[in-house]
């Protein structure tokens, strides 16, 4: 048996897309005789489905178009440190002694700084052009802690405090990851907008 998914040229010159599903067709001593089946037009089907996968794009844009101060404050505190920390260094440099001790600490902390401003990277990278990643295993408390680096900024802004209860040893779930992300981002978004008159230490 086969079922598949594929386009063909109609005879005005269109292409289709049709599924085609085949089952084989036996004698009764097992001998095999050939396919019935069927090819059915889904045309309109995948079309829906662009169209559905156009407008999460564009409520991903749209999402991040709100965050923006929120990613910009989460970059530019690892900047920062990176120019204090670079400053620092080139001062200790001047002295013609430099202590290696403290030089060494001072560039663990710059790389510390950058590893921090590459992940928020990626992890808006990763949310905005929705890698053609499909249905995969995923931990579903690491995908809570990738959003949670997304809204920081803007919690902080609101002064809300986010308080997480995560479950060890989940087993992995099939799912896809920045359809999750997004689900949970509006939730947070929602629930953020909805505290906007109460007292900030409720928040």
């Amino acid at each position: 048996p086969f079922e598949m998914e594929y386009r063909v040229q109609r005879h005005d010159g269109e292409y289709r897309w049709v599924l085609d599903v085949g089952r084989p067709r036996l004698s009764p001593n097992g001998e095999f005789l050939g396919y019935v089946g069927s090819v059915l037009d889904i045309t309109d089907r995948k079309d829906t489905e662009e169209i559905k996968q156009d407008l999460a794009h564009v409520q991903r844009l749209a999402i991040m178009g709100e965050l923006t101060a929120a990613v910009a404050h989460e970059l530019r505190q690892p900047s920062a440190a990176i120019m204090s920390n670079a400053e620092a260094a080139l001062a200790l440099l001047e002295t013609g002694k430099p202590p290696s001790d403290e030089i060494r600490e001072i560039v663990a902390d710059i790389k510390h700084a950058n590893m921090r401003a590459n992940e928020v990277l990626g992890h808006i990278q990763d949310f905005v052009l929705n890698r053609k990643t499909g249905m995969q295993p995923i931990d579903i408390n690491t995908v809570v802690s990738d959003v949670l680096v997304l809204v920081a900024g803007d919690s902080r802004k609101r002064r809300v405090q986010i308080r997480t209860e995560l479950c060890g040893g989940l087993p992995l779930v099939a799912g896809n990851r920045t359809h999750l992300q997004q689900v949970l981002i509006n939730l947070i978004m929602n629930a953020m907008d909805a505290m906007s008159n109460t007292p900030p230490e409720k928040r």
